[in-house]
C-alpha cells in the first residue's frame, strides 16, 4: 500500500493529470484513503515524510472537490452530486485540524441532507431510474450515516426515513439469490466492497443498513451472510 501511495502521490501532483478531472473520483478516493488512514497510520514503516505528504495531497484534493462542488450542483445533481458531498463529508470529520473543516463539514451535511429528499422518491425509487445508481447512491448514504452515528452527529428525521425507503425498494426487487436485477443505465461503480458478492448483489448493504436501522426485515437473509457482515 504504501509504495502505491507514494508512487501515486509522485505522478499526481495537484491540479496535474486525468486523476484531478472527475470530481467524484476524488471523493471516492478520499473516502478510501479515509479507510486505509485507519489501517496504517500506526504502522511502523509509514515514514514522517510520506505519512506528511498523505496528509499533503488530503487537503489538496479536499480543497479542489470543495472549489469545484458547484460544478457538480450545476450540471451533475446526481449520484455523482452525492458522492462528491460524502468525499467531502469524510475528508472533513476526518480531519477536523484542516482549516475550514467545520465550513466543509456542514456544506456537505446540507447537500446530502437535501439530495436524500429530492433524488429519493417517498416510495424508495430514485429519480435516475436505475437500481445501479440507487445501489451506488445508498452504499454512499450507508457511509454518511455511519460516520454521523459515530460522531454523534444528528441527521434529520425525515432523510433517515426516505434513505429507509429506498432500501426497502431495493429489498423488495432482490431475487432468490439476492441480487437486484439491472433497469437503466449501469456502470458498475462500487464505493466499498462489502463481501465478495457480485456487483449486483446487495445483501451486503442491506446488512449494514437492517443494522443502522435496526430493522431486521431488511436483511432476511442476515444469518447466511459472512461472518464480517
Amino acid at each position: 500500500f504504501l509504495r502505491h501511495l507514494n508512487s501515486w502521490i509522485e505522478k499526481n501532483p495537484a491540479e496535474t493529470g486525468v486523476n484531478w478531472i472527475s470530481n467524484l473520483e476524488i471523493a471516492l478516493r478520499l473516502i478510501s484513503w479515509t479507510f486505509a488512514l485507519a489501517f496504517f497510520k500506526n504502522y511502523q514503516g509509514f515514514a514522517p515524510a510520506l505519512f506528511y505528504r498523505f496528509i499533503k495531497s488530503f487537503l489538496e484534493q479536499s480543497r479542489h472537490l470543495e472549489k469545484d462542488l458547484e460544478f457538480s450542483r450545476r450540471l451533475m445533481p446526481n449520484n455523482h452530486l452525492i458522492g462528491d458531498a460524502t468525499g467531502l463529508f469524510a475528508l472533513a470529520l476526518n480531519f477536523p485540524e484542516f482549516e475550514g473543516s467545520d465550513k466543509r463539514l456542514q456544506f456537505a451535511e446540507e447537500i446530502l441532507n437535501k439530495e436524500a429528499l429530492k433524488q429519493f422518491y417517498p416510495d424508495g425509487g430514485n429519480w435516475e431510474r436505475s437500481t445501479s445508481y440507487q445501489a451506488f447512491a445508498l452504499n454512499l448514504y450507508l457511509y454518511y450515516l455511519r460516520l454521523s452515528e459515530l460522531n454523534e452527529r444528528a441527521v434529520p428525521s425525515e432523510v433517515k426515513q426516505r434513505l429507509y425507503a429506498g432500501f426497502k425498494f431495493m429489498e423488495a426487487l432482490l431475487n432468490d439469490q439476492g441480487r437486484v436485477f439491472v433497469l437503466g443505465d449501469a456502470d458498475d461503480s462500487m464505493v466499498f466492497a462489502l463481501s465478495g458478492f457480485a456487483l449486483n448483489d446487495f445483501r451486503g448493504a442491506l446488512a449494514v443498513a437492517s443494522t443502522l436501522f435496526k430493522e431486521a426485515s431488511l436483511c432476511p437473509e442476515m444469518n447466511r451472510l459472512p461472518e464480517e457482515l
